[in-house]
């Protein structure tokens, strides 16, 4: 099988994954903003999204670092996932307690703690999962990623709408989730141990502490990413409520949906742009402009397309309570054009081993992120949020292109970029 073939077989794999998850996890979101208000949903959205900044603390890159060396064939995959295994227990003890304690010191009511709690419960377990499910893509058996995200999230599903329209609250549907994390972990554990690699429980100081100093590059990328993901949520519960937070929440939720197009691909070209690196593949500048590429063939029509319909798109999926989501989400729709572009070159570094160039440019897209945040969200709520989001994510696009253009290859941006952007301002002006 070629290359393209692979990568276009993984990428079905993945799509259907992927696709299954936003649109079961988006199903969930609308009901839950309909039943429940702007107020609720406001309160779900910073429960997740303040267990989400330090979620990275259970991981410290050990997933990524996984798939990295397992792609490569690497003998020793088996002791290494068993040694990353048992830090990964350690760790997830760990950051559970210290979101416990987070949300003491914040003075977080009884009732937002426990929400808090029950998600911070649910993120261990998935962070868990995550390292057997990393074994699917090292061994490109996306088929069983499929199988299991699919499971997982229909019962997830199944669940959260009984519970919505059971006439319960936020605390059942967290325990919901909870309950649908754990069979992702169980699924997870048995399709890895039956068609990848056994681990075993094993705790080697030394071994351990190698892992973590391998991964230190990768922990850093995503400590930085999981800032930059939720630190708009936090900041507009802490100037303003969570009203905010809900207005924001649900222009965000849909533009992540489009995550799955950039998401899908890019997991695919990762184990094997990691295989030409290592086997000195010049071909890889070819995968860089041609990831790229495609990829601005579908998010260009879509940001244009989604700026035309914003206000049509925010009263379907949701109400008329939501109309202050509608400039946000037109704003974060162009920003998704960068966080695409940005999505390429965080996967290609890490996968040439220039994760210090991806550390750099996440590291710029949350610093400006973060600054831009204290500036505007008490001036211009929802909408100075939105803003925050497509400045950071053009400098840290430019930060980017500089270093993938004189490290790994050389892009073709006219190329690139330019027909698909005629095309898409002609689609809207038509």
């Amino acid at each position: 099988m070629s290359t393209i073939q692979r990568i276009a077989k993984n990428s079905v794999y993945q799509f259907l994954s992927n696709f299954a998850q936003k649109i079961f996890s988006l199903a969930i979101v609308f009901v839950l903003a309909k039943k429940f208000g702007v107020d609720n949903f406001g309160l779900y959205s910073f429960a997740f999204s303040f267990v989400a900044i330090f979620s990275i603390f259970a991981d410290l890159g050990l997933s990524n670092l996984l798939i990295r060396e397992a792609s490569k064939n690497n003998p020793d995959a088996s002791r290494f996932l068993s040694n990353a295994l048992s830090l990964k227990l350690i760790l997830s003890v760990f950051s559970f307690v210290v979101i416990i304690l987070a949300g003491v010191i914040m003075k977080m009511d009884g009732f937002l703690l426990l929400l808090v709690a029950l998600a911070a419960l649910s993120m261990v377990l998935d962070n868990i999962a995550g390292l057997f499910r990393g074994l699917f893509f090292a061994f490109e058996i996306f088929k069983y990623e499929f199988i299991v995200s699919f499971f997982y999230r229909t019962v997830l599903l199944a669940l959260s709408l009984a519970v919505i329209f059971g006439g319960f609250g936020l605390v059942e549907l967290l325990l919901a989730t909870v309950l649908s994390s754990l069979l992702n972990l169980v699924l997870s554990v048995y399709f890895s141990r039956k068609h990848t690699i056994k681990p075993v429980f094993i705790i080697n100081k030394n071994e351990m502490i190698g892992i973590m100093k391998a991964s230190s590059s990768f922990f850093l990328i995503g400590f930085f990413m999981s800032i930059f993901a939720n630190i708009d949520i936090i900041l507009l519960q802490f100037f303003w409520t969570q009203t905010e937070v809900g207005l924001y929440s649900a222009a965000v939720r849909l533009v992540t949906s489009l995550a799955i197009v950039s998401v899908t691909f890019m997991n695919s070209v990762f184990p094997v742009a990691t295989k030409f690196f290592a086997a000195k593949n010049t071909s890889i500048g070819t995968v860089a402009n041609k990831s790229l590429y495609y990829l601005m063939l579908f998010i260009l029509p879509v940001a244009v397309g989604t700026a035309i319909l914003s206000k049509d798109i925010i009263l379907f999926f949701y109400d008329k309570e939501f109309t202050g989501s509608i400039l946000p989400l037109i704003l974060l729709g162009f920003a998704s054009i960068f966080t695409f572009g940005n999505h390429v070159f965080i996967v290609l570094f890490n996968s040439v081993h220039r994760e210090k160039n991806s550390l750099i440019q996440v590291s710029v897209l949350t610093i400006v992120n973060f600054v831009l945040n204290l500036f505007l969200i008490p001036a211009f709520s929802v909408d100075g949020a939105a803003l925050s989001s497509i400045l950071s994510q053009f400098i840290s696009f430019c930060v980017g292109f500089y270093f993938l253009s004189k490290y790994v290859a050389k892009i073709d941006f006219l190329s690139i970029y330019l027909k698909p952007t005629v095309a898409s301002i002609g689609m809207g002006f038509f």
